[in-house]
């Protein structure tokens, strides 16, 4: 039975179409903005291919490169390609390849692993912390990236349980107006050695949606304040007034 997706994929026509699609929703990229206390924050929706949406990405993430701290929103994230989760975990470790994840086709009898980019443009950042919301419409590589980072222990996850969706499939026809979604993969964390297909990612810090950005803004503030440093006694002194005029906004919330 052919593989109504597959041949999708190979229609020009549709590929720009979808191409298009993507850049009118700026590649997934919904928000980006720096937080007082100098708290990067970047919303998630999709994670589109890296041959499209990479240049975006690569933009984002260098913008938030002097952050002291980062709050990845992926809390209306649906899913999206694990090349470009790859893309931008790459900038949270090290220079040193991370294993993050592998993906068993089963129709191939084969095994698609993804590490971290031997280059990046612009510059990394494996020390500072992060931290990732989550929700019960977080579902596909959306969860891949929060239970890479969970299972490597580089980020919190704050929010509700995901919705426990891992094994990559693909659409089938089977009648002109009917069409049914099969997995043929599972995916593989190289830590845990399984995944979280059915069972959800349990955040690090359970709360509701709605409390899950002023739980972490929060937190990341906390952090940054515990060790906060400056070029000078004023500069220091400025900056500590406005990490902790922040917190005080978020306690009388």
């Amino acid at each position: 039975m052919p593989d109504h997706e597959t041949e999708l994929r190979f229609d020009p026509e549709w590929q720009a179409a979808r191409k298009q699609e993507a850049e009118r929703a700026n590649f997934g990229i919904s928000k980006l903005e720096r937080l007082p206390g100098n708290v990067g924050y970047l919303d998630i929706h999709y994670f589109h291919r890296p041959e499209w949406g990479g240049e975006a990405i690569v933009s984002a993430m260098q913008l938030i490169s002097h952050a002291d701290a980062i709050i990845f929103n992926l809390s209306h994230c649906f899913g999206g390609y694990p090349g470009m989760v790859a893309l931008v975990c790459s900038y949270l470790f090290g220079e040193e390849p991370v294993h993050l994840d592998s993906i068993y086709w089963r129709d191939e009898d084969f095994t698609q692993q993804y590490w971290t980019l031997p280059f990046v443009p612009g510059k990394r950042f494996p020390n500072i912390p992060v931290y990732v919301l989550t929700s019960k419409a977080t579902f596909s590589a959306g969860e891949e990236f929060a239970y890479i980072l969970q299972c490597r222990k580089r980020a919190v996850i704050i929010g509700e349980k995901t919705d426990g969706g891992a094994h990559p499939g693909a659409s089938y026809r089977i009648h002109p107006h009917f069409e049914v979604f099969i997995p043929i993969g599972r995916t593989i964390n190289p830590v845990t050695g399984t995944n979280w297909e059915g069972c959800w990612i349990t955040p690090d810090i359970l709360v509701p949606q709605e409390k899950s950005f002023n739980t972490a803004y929060k937190e990341s503030l906390q952090s940054i304040l515990a060790n906060v440093i400056g070029s000078s006694a004023d500069t220091k002194t400025k900056f500590i007034e406005e990490i902790q005029t922040a917190i005080t906004m978020l306690d009388t919330q």
